[in-house]
């Protein structure tokens, strides 16, 4: 159990086999750690809460993806199987789905009921799974088929995901919506809505540099249209970026 929470939030488990720890699997990267784990856990009343803060409070989780390798590290652990660094993780499909629905102010938080079509603002746990036609959005980014054991989910990279996030009808509604929120909030007052617009996305303020680049996309709008009718293009490609779809 607790190899599986570790694999939640490190994109690998302590051992990179989660369904088989016998002689076929493979051999734990932290043997200790897992042990001392496993006592917590057991200490610990069984609480995956408790395990949850404790793996995210750690010091080993806060580290940024942004250290690059040096000699000793591509040598040593090219795989990154020690976490010299925090390893890129992309959201899965179910959170990509909805972190663009939170953003966009749309998600339904309502809990129970039926499934529902992928058209729907719930949350992507009550997405209907059909066979023959799976939600494009959640089968794009490579969302469990929900007919056999996945333990350990695939992270593609593929044009078609780039096109569903460029182009997609989903992709685009999620922009305009979240256009039309800021709009609400800070009526035409563009840089309120450049400020805003990066909080919500990344959770940090934008840095001068990006508020700059923005306001120029804005006012650079064709002379038929006024700078605020560029504001879903500037929402989309948020939305499109790897800050956005990865934790750092």
């Amino acid at each position: 159990m607790v190899n599986r929470i570790w694999q939640k939030h490190f994109k690998a488990g302590l051992v990179a086999s989660p369904n088989d720890f016998g002689h076929l699997g493979q051999a734990p990267s932290h043997p200790d750690l897992l042990n001392w784990l496993s006592s917590e856990f057991l200490d610990s009343g069984w609480s995956m809460k408790h395990m949850h803060r404790l793996m995210l409070n750690s010091s080993t989780y806060q580290q940024t993806t942004r250290q690059e390798p040096g000699a000793e590290e591509s040598e040593l652990d090219p795989l990154n199987r020690l976490l010299w660094r925090f390893p890129p993780k992309r959201l899965d499909a179910a959170q990509i789905r909805d972190a663009m629905l939170q953003i966009s102010g749309e998600l339904e938080f309502t809990l129970g009921g039926k499934s529902v079509q992928g058209d729907q603002p719930r949350r992507s746990v009550y997405v209907r799974k059909v066979r023959n036609t799976p939600d494009e959005v959640l089968k794009g980014f490579d969302s469990p088929t929900g007919f056999n054991s996945t333990p350990v989910r695939d992270a593609t990279t593929t044009p078609g995901q780039a096109l569903l996030m460029m182009n997609g009808d989903w992709s685009l509604k999620r922009a305009n919506a979240f256009a039309k929120k800021l709009q609400d909030i800070h009526g035409n007052d563009l840089s309120a809505l450049i400020e805003s617009a990066y909080a919500q996305c990344y959770g940090r303020n934008a840095t001068p540099f990006e508020i700059q680049s923005a306001m120029a996309f804005l006012n650079n709008a064709p002379k038929h249209l006024k700078p605020e009718e560029l504001l879903p293009d500037l929402c989309q490609m948020l939305l499109n970026s790897n800050e956005f779809l990865y934790l750092h």
